[in-house]
């Protein structure tokens, strides 16, 4: 293996004439191929990285290395007058960008907006460093077995100085819904420059290192083991354009692809062939192609899709407004409760190539689709929406509301992706999270009215009786009218994407009365914590309410994690370990009130800015649909105003979560009990007191207040011990935990 790297490595810098001084970035990028490439040891033509992580390589945008590049400057980075891009040379890969060496600055820079001129990928003499790279700067880690432990089994004794900088700049969402990004991108910020100090003075050294033994397969990589794909997706090493698809093999299949695609867009006349109005400049387009694979790895389907390449368009000129509402998973928990209290037959759907549904406002040119030209003076005028343009998803929106509307159903005012139409026996509800739907009635003849009417307007899968949405497995026992939400598949993928999948199991997902301050410089880390973190928080929006204090408390350091939030973070897949089999379990209570909710609050107990915590749990007809943790945007001066806050907080989401059940026609008991525990927040909100403590909060708990007058409300004492809540705003210990947990309507699969 050693012989193979210093091969791949001596023939790269020679092929780009960058000198050996960077012979660390390219012994890592060398590392990076050869774990991406086939080997005949492991046979079946398979990849180290496919046998090692389970999923095959993203390869998509692999580039020769010493190659040219200019680097997008934003803009508020630079004044009016001065350059957009500054040039350097590439030199390595990075978990969300590329790695670029700045030859003004003799610094390596991770940077995701780039564009590569690889004809021209011998560097000028000036743009070379003269410089000696210490062995600390680039380092070599071996992945063993033992998941448990953290994957980096070769250890420097040594530190480089590293100075990091970070943009929050939010990403742009990608040219198409079908084009896979890497994992960390979709969460993290668009440009994140990790600027590596190269020691231009020192000579190279050699590092002292504790050894140990590695497993079976070593994988050498930059530090980062977040450069992986979506778990529920694979993305094969095929070619962006059609010309070099024809070149393979397997042109046949790919070809019937292609023309499956091309019949779809004729029939939904997408576009109308014309010659280019004079002044306009059409957008341009692109094939996607990808193999979708059963659970054998076997090449299952292929597709093809044709995008519009929307990043070229022009706000205000052939686009104007962009956003499309998606349905609440909130709402979505509501109606399966509602759903499995009434014995309501829930159907799901899903709208085969949606955004080709929507109707265009604006007069938008398009190249024609290559391979399929008709005439070099025509253009595609663009009839429908196609993937990849800015308003898209609003015009598919649009177009759904438009349909719904005729057909008799009314949008809710508490989510505009919801619909109901009819009511009592006749009632049937429409739920819409982009292109899945949720048909949802009392009588299954009504149900299947709607699907067929829904059917004849646009391209639909009937899937049936749901079983699983948005990543949730759902289980029905219409008869004992119980409802199960799990996620165990994306769990069991998420332990393997970070090689915890043999760890040792935890009791609670995070230490009692844990704190963390922010990690210095020197102390940052390379792992991939954000990714971890955004991970985790999808979980917790969907399904695992349990995991929701760890993963709010250590969200707060994403910017600034060190190996100590590393190891806490890998705490809560322990957890996970061992709790695979857990699910948010809904079963009708005859005696249960509709809504039902608990609020409380951590009180300054974050030793870093002294802001506390708001947590709420909201029931419905004794099943928990709504909670949330959140730190408070403001610095509470006592325990009382903490609590009235976190109440305060949690009346305002019980009057939202009363009127979507309004609309769903069901109608909730007066007053709706908010349990408390905190006696001094119970007695300011129902007595007419003057209290000069609290005056500056007078608006919240004069809010409260006027709620319980109403009669819409009332906040009732509950012991801490029973105060479900507390799970969301701190570390508990194990019995207790325990005890909320299930208090939540956790239960293990066959509870």
């Amino acid at each position: 293996m050693n012989r193979t790297l210093v091969e791949k490595v001596r023939s790269m810098l020679e092929d780009c004439g960058i000198g050996k001084e960077f012979w660390g970035p390219a012994i890592q990028t060398a590392a990076f191929l050869v774990n991406r490439s086939p080997a005949s040891a492991i046979g079946q033509r398979k990849t180290p990285y496919e046998v090692w992580e389970g999923r095959r390589p993203n390869v998509r945008g692999l580039r020769a290395f010493g190659a040219a590049v200019h680097v997008h400057i934003p803009k508020e980075r630079r004044r009016k007058l001065d350059a957009k891009s500054w040039k350097g040379i590439f030199v390595g890969y990075a978990p969300c960008g590329y790695r670029v060496w700045d030859p003004k600055q003799k610094k390596i820079v991770v940077v995701r907006d780039v564009v590569f001129v690889e004809n021209d990928s011998k560097a000028s003499s000036e743009e070379i460093p003269n410089t000696q790279c210490s062995s600390a700067d680039f380092r070599i880690r071996v992945m063993r077995e033992d998941s448990e432990e953290d994957s980096e089994a070769v250890r420097e004794n040594v530190s480089a100085d590293a100075d990091d900088e970070e943009d929050n700049s939010e990403a742009d969402s990608d040219e198409s819904a079908e084009e896979n990004s890497y994992d960390s991108c979709a969460d993290r910020t668009i440009r994140e420059e990790t600027e590596e100090q190269a020691e231009a003075e020192s000579p190279a050294r050699r590092s002292g290192r504790d050894r140990k033994p590695p497993g079976w397969h070593q994988e050498y990589e930059m530090n980062y083991t977040g450069f992986a794909l979506n778990a529920s997706s694979f993305v094969d090493n095929l070619p962006t354009s059609l010309a070099e698809m024809k070149k393979r093999p397997d042109w046949d299949k790919w070809q019937a692809a292609v023309r499956e695609e091309m019949d779809s867009l004729e029939r939904n006349q997408t576009w109308t062939l014309v010659k280019l109005p004079e002044g306009r400049v059409p957008i341009t387009c692109k094939w996607l192609f990808k193999v979708k694979h059963n659970e054998g790895d076997e090449e299952d389907r292929y597709k093809a899709r044709l995008v519009a390449r929307g990043f070229s368009q022009k706000a205000g000129f052939d686009y104007a407004e962009t956003y499309s509402p998606v349905a609440r998973l909130d709402t979505v928990r509501v109606v399966l409760a509602v759903a499995n209290e009434q014995r309501m037959a829930v159907h799901q759907m899903d709208v085969k190539t949606a955004f080709l549904n929507g109707h265009l406002e604006e007069e938008i040119y398009m190249t024609q689709p290559e391979g399929f030209e008709r005439g070099k003076q025509l253009v595609c005028r663009l009839n429908k929406s196609l993937y990849g343009l800015k308003q898209a998803s609003r015009a598919w929106n649009a177009r759904f509301h438009s349909f719904v509307e005729r057909l008799g159903f009314r949008r809710s005012s508490s989510d505009p992706c919801l619909y109901v139409k009819g009511r009592g026996c006749n009632q049937v509800i429409l739920v819409l999270y982009v292109d899945d739907l949720l048909v949802v009635g009392r009588q299954l003849k009504a149900v299947e009215v709607v699907k067929r009417c829904l059917a004849n307007e646009f391209e639909m899968t009937d899937i049936g009786e749901v079983q699983a949405f948005l990543g949730m497995r759902i289980d029905r026992d219409l008869e004992r009218r119980i409802l199960r939400i799990s996620q165990r598949g994306f769990l069991e993928n998420l332990l393997r994407r970070f090689n915890m999948h043999e760890c040792k199991a935890t009791s609670t997902p995070i230490e009692c009365r844990l704190r963390l301050k922010k990690g210095e410089e020197a102390e940052r880390t390379d792992k991939p914590y954000r990714e971890l973190i955004g991970c985790l928080t999808y979980v917790t929006l969907t399904s695992r309410p349990d995991l929701c204090a760890a993963v709010s408390y250590l969200s707060q350091f994403q910017s600034c994690s060190s190996e100590v939030h590393w190891v806490h973070a890998k705490r809560v897949l322990r957890y996970i370990r061992g709790t695979l089999d857990l699910g948010l379990v809904f079963s009708a209570e005859e005696s249960a009130p509709v809504i039902e909710a608990f609020a409380d609050a951590d009180w300054a107990n974050d030793p870093v800015d002294r802001r506390s915590l708001t947590g709420f749990v909201f029931r419905v007809h004794g099943s928990t649909v709504s909670w949330l943790t959140r730190k408070q945007s403001t610095i509470s001066l006592s325990s009382t105003e903490a609590e009235l806050v976190a109440l305060s907080t949690a009346v305002c989401h019980g009057i939202w979560l009363e009127r979507l059940l309004k609309d769903l026609d069901v109608e909730p008991e007066h007053p709706v009990v908010y349990h408390e525990d905190n006696q001094s927040t119970i007695k300011v909100v129902e007595e007419e007191r003057d209290t000069g403590r609290l005056k500056h909060v007078d608006v919240r708990h004069r809010f409260v207040r006027e709620e319980i007058q109403r009669g819409n409300i009332a906040v009732q004492y509950i012991r801490t011990g029973e105060q479900v809540a507390d799970i969301m705003t701190k570390g508990l210990p194990v019995s207790a935990f325990q005890k909320h947990r299930a208090s939540l309507g956790l239960a293990r699969s066959g509870h």
